[in-house]
């Protein structure tokens, strides 16, 4: 894979649309920078971020909370944040 992804390639890996991406980097869980033609583009930090995400969201995870996970990193606050959601859940 190489350093960089288009987005269109990202879509194409993960099966998630554009307007996804452009919904999390909106939320401020993720970011893409922009290439000398203007395309957007994600790096390998990106798409371990990108993986993450899902991750979460397939636990049904708030976007929010998932903002909180992946910025702060810190164990104890995500068995917090996944223990308060599993009660939800339940």
């Amino acid at each position: 894979m190489n350093e960089k992804c288009l987005i269109g390639q990202v879509v194409s890996l993960f099966n998630i649309s554009a307007d996804i991406l452009c919904y999390y980097e909106k939320e401020g869980i993720l970011s893409s920078r922009k290439d000398e033609n203007g395309y957007r583009y994600y790096g390998m930090d990106d798409i371990i971020r990108i993986i993450d995400i899902m991750f979460y969201r397939g636990l049904d995870i708030p976007i929010k909370d998932i903002g909180d996970i992946t910025t702060a990193m810190d164990i104890g606050s995500i068995i917090t944040v996944m223990s308060e959601n599993e009660k939800i859940m339940e």
